[in-house]
């Protein structure tokens, strides 16, 4: 019988366009993991509610960031904060290789909170040049891909994270979330959040918080830095992706987020994840 630890799939795909690997370390706070080769791989401006660590092997991963414009090259690591807008291009036009974590926000409040910061970590910085913790988060993702040892991967997890916090992460987070969204707005998103899956207009959304259509678009891209149409989707990628990782059905899955069909479905979570619906649903826990 395998251990916890090992109660996950990976699934590789290879194309012209490079390939990917998927998984997720339930053991350890349900870590999402990617390693990958892009070749013309380009992430659309999305979000993540997890943080996004990548460390870069081969290549340079660039970036369009809502804090800054950059690029991560070889040897060094990408931070994304949750929710933070940001997209990923090969930098120089000959694609990236990276390992990437997506780090649960619960996990990190709790590493935190054990070295004695409260709150969530913040990461000022979307590039850390430091060699060092570049090769600890490599060798942690590494040990998550191998390891079946449950106490070796909690273990390396806590100590690597709890390093990457105390070394790079500031113990205030900047207090941008209360009052940075119109309370119009607000409203508005908690709707798309719980009628995703429903066909939503603008005429509909704008007449709930008393704006023009006009008005509505205008405030809702100065507010969350996308438009309704595209938040809505990628509020329909994360849904889904949720959904492949319980092992749900794709075309069921394409269907109840509210998608056109399969390969709508197949676009918007490359454009996010880099990966396809596929590869997300292979790779979901063993039950």
């Amino acid at each position: 019988m395998k251990s916890k630890a090992a109660q996950h799939q990976t699934h590789r795909r290879t194309s012209p366009r490079g390939w990917s690997r998927y998984w997720v370390a339930e053991d350890v706070g349900g870590i999402e993991l990617l390693h990958a080769r892009f070749l013309k791989q380009r992430f659309v401006p999305h979000i993540h509610d997890t943080f996004t660590i990548g460390v870069i092997l081969e290549g340079a991963l660039g970036f369009d960031h809502e804090r800054r414009e950059g690029v991560a090259p070889a040897g060094q690591v990408s931070v994304v904060n949750p929710g933070e807008l940001h997209t990923g291009f090969g930098a120089g036009g000959a694609g990236w290789t990276y390992r990437n974590f997506f780090l649960p926000t619960s996990l990190m409040r709790g590493i935190a909170e054990d070295l004695g910061i409260s709150g969530l970590p913040f990461f000022s910085k979307t590039v850390i040049e430091d060699r060092r913790t570049a090769q600890s988060l490599l060798e942690l993702h590494r040990v998550l891909d191998t390891s079946e040892m449950v106490l070796e991967r909690e273990s390396r997890t806590v100590q690597v994270l709890g390093d990457l916090i105390t070394q790079h992460a500031t113990r205030v987070r900047p207090s941008i979330e209360a009052g940075a969204t119109p309370d119009t707005i607000r409203r508005s998103v908690e709707r798309m959040h719980d009628d995703f899956s429903r066909p939503l207009s603008l005429e509909d959304l704008a007449q709930e918080v008393g704006l023009s259509r006009f008005q509505f678009l205008r405030h809702f891209r100065r507010s969350m830095g996308l438009t309704p149409h595209a938040y809505l989707l990628q509020i329909r990628a994360h849904r889904a992706k949720d959904q492949l990782l319980e092992g749900r059905p794709i075309a069921d899955v394409a269907v109840d987020c509210g998608f056109f069909d399969q390969s709508h479905l197949n676009r918007r979570c490359k454009e996010v994840f880099g990966v396809t619906p596929g590869v997300l649903a292979q790779g979901s826990p063993q039950r």
